[in-house]
C-alpha cells in the first residue's frame, strides 16, 4: 500500500502592499500610544494643578481670617480675599492718613497707625514663616498732574518715584521705630519688599477717583506655594 500524499500547501508569498499595511498598523498603533500617553499626562497635570491651588486657596484663607480677626478692632481696615490690607480714616479732617499731596514724608497719624499695626502683622506671618515668600509694601499715588510736566508718561514716571519714596519711608521707619521680636525683625528683613505702582491702581468711588484714599500704602504678602503654583502653570505650556 502506497503512502497517501497531500496536495501541498504553498505558501502565500508576501506582496509590497501586505508590508504597505503592516507599516500603516504600526504607525496608527504607535499614534494611540503617544495619544494615551498624552491623555494621561494631561490628567495628571490637571490633578496636580488643582491640588496646588486647592492648598493654595486654603492656607491663603487661613491667614486672611487670622488677619480679619486680628485687626477687627482697627478703624477703617479693609482685607480683601488675597490678603492686601488697606486702612482708610476720616478724610474729611484736616490731615490725611498716609501722606500729603505729593509729599512722602509719613503723617503722625501714619506713624501712630504703623506703631500698633505692624507689631501683629509681622508676628502674624511670622507663625507662617515657612509658607511666606515675601512681605509686600506697595506705595501708591492719586493721579493729580505735577506742576512743569508736559506729558502723560513724565507725570506717571514722576508719581513712580514719588511711589516708591512713599514705600520706601514705611520701610525705614519700620525698621528703625517699630519694636519688634528679634526673630521677627530678621524675618521681615529676609522677606519684606517695597514697591511702587504710581497712579496705576487708583481708588475709585462712585465713578470717581477718591485722591486722598489713592495716597495710601499697601500691605501685601506672597505665599510660596503661589509661587509653585505659577511655575508649575508656565512649565506647561
Amino acid at each position: 500500500m502506497g503512502l497517501k500524499t497531500f496536495p501541498s500547501v504553498r505558501k502565500r508569498k508576501e506582496t509590497k502592499s501586505d508590508g504597505y499595511w503592516l507599516s500603516i498598523s504600526d504607525l496608527m498603533a504607535g499614534v494611540l500610544i503617544i495619544f494615551i500617553l498624552f491623555f494621561v499626562l494631561k490628567i495628571n497635570y490637571e490633578v496636580r494643578l488643582q491640588h496646588l491651588f486647592e492648598n493654595l486657596y486654603d492656607m491663603r484663607e487661613k491667614i486672611v481670617t487670622e488677619m480679619k480677626r486680628a485687626f477687627h478692632s482697627f478703624e477703617a481696615v479693609e482685607i480683601d480675599e488675597n490678603g492686601t490690607i488697606r486702612f482708610f480714616i476720616d478724610y474729611t479732617k484736616d490731615e490725611s492718613q498716609w501722606f500729603e499731596t505729593g509729599q512722602a514724608e509719613l503723617t503722625d497719624t501714619a506713624k501712630n497707625l504703623l506703631q500698633r499695626f505692624i507689631p501683629v502683622y509681622a508676628r502674624l506671618l511670622y507663625h507662617y514663616r515657612e509658607d511666606i515668600d515675601k512681605v509686600i509694601i506697595e506705595g501708591h499715588t492719586d493721579s493729580q498732574s505735577f506742576r512743569g510736566v508736559s506729558t502723560e508718561i513724565d507725570n506717571y514716571l514722576r508719581n513712580l518715584n514719588l511711589s516708591q519714596a512713599r514705600a520706601y519711608n514705611v520701610s525705614t521707619y519700620i525698621y528703625k521705630n517699630v519694636q519688634m521680636e528679634p526673630e521677627v525683625l530678621e524675618f521681615l528683613k529676609k522677606k519684606m519688599t517695597a514697591n511702587g505702582r504710581s497712579y496705576s491702581d487708583l481708588i475709585v468711588e462712585d465713578g470717581a477717583e477718591n485722591q486722598n484714599k489713592s495716597r495710601r500704602v499697601e500691605f501685601k504678602f506672597r505665599l510660596a506655594i503661589e509661587k509653585r503654583y505659577e511655575d508649575f502653570k508656565q512649565a506647561a505650556q
